[in-house]
């Protein structure tokens, strides 16, 4: 008894320290609202995806904006990057009150219609070259591209016109360089949820509620045995913590005893 006892409080103890001791990982991507007007560092990874157009790399590239990961894609054929590179950005937003300029000298319409044009990219790599290559071309355009215009491409821009008036933009940006390095526009990463530290911290504290609980009826259990075994000559009244108050006979005491030890 003492033994399972033991084991109902030190179990959950353990599992409780590991939970907590575990390191988790935030869950949500970067909030960049809260980082408009802010300069950051800006580490552009190397393309995972490999895509190229035959002379630069196009598509959706990894970026590490104060140390943390989302994807983005550039918006700047102006400027020229090698990959991995690091360097000072500010956080441009396109909703009007946020909005104070930027260092390629693009209007508001301008940024939002390259992040509406973004959008055929989607949120990770997705692998379908010619559509990267046209999306991108049509994208540097606006920065000094002078990309000859293909089918595709009059395609994705005829929809961009039709619907980038309408879009949110509350949570689009455009990360300008400062001093050097190109500018990117990011998108959300997606990322799996993870349990944050205060979801272990309830889950153990259940268990070592429940372990607690369960050693207590064990002993007041055990409590009730000893003291029927003690009375050798009368009865007992008994008033169990589950149960309303009842009188054992002495006839009784020994089967109610061996009930408390099973």
């Amino acid at each position: 008894m003492k033994t399972i006892r033991s084991l109902c409080v030190i179990v959950p103890t353990i599992l409780l320290f590991v939970l907590i001791a575990v390191p988790t990982v935030k869950a949500d991507p970067i909030d960049l609202s809260l980082l408009v007007g802010q300069t950051v560092s800006l580490t552009v990874e190397p393309y995972s995806s490999g895509e190229n157009d035959g002379q630069d790399y196009v598509g959706l590239t990894q970026l590490l904006i104060n140390g943390q990961p989302l994807w983005g894609f550039c918006a700047d054929y102006g400027d020229n990057i090698s990959v991995p590179s690091t360097y000072p950005v500010k956080v441009v937003g396109l909703m009007p009150w946020e909005f104070t300029g930027d260092s390629l000298g693009l209007s508001l319409d301008q940024l939002r219609q390259q992040a509406a044009l973004g959008l055929n990219f989607g949120s990770s790599p997705s692998g379908d070259l010619q559509a990267d290559i046209a999306a991108q071309h049509l994208i540097w355009n606006y920065t000094g591209g002078q990309f000859t215009s293909t089918s595709e491409m009059a395609m994705m821009d005829m929809e961009m016109f039709a619907t980038y008036a309408g879009r949110d933009y509350s949570n689009s940006f455009f990360l300008d360089p400062l001093g050097g390095g190109q500018g990117f526009d990011p998108v959300d990463l997606p990322t799996a949820p993870t349990p944050e530290p205060a979801s272990f911290f309830l889950f153990g504290s259940g268990l070592g509620l429940f372990s607690f609980l369960a050693a207590s009826r064990h002993k007041k259990v055990g409590a009730i045995e000893i003291s029927l075994q003690r009375d050798r000559s009368f009865g007992l009244a008994v008033t169990p913590l589950w149960g309303d108050h009842f009188f054992i006979p002495k006839t009784e005491r020994l089967c109610y005893a061996a009930i408390g030890r099973s």
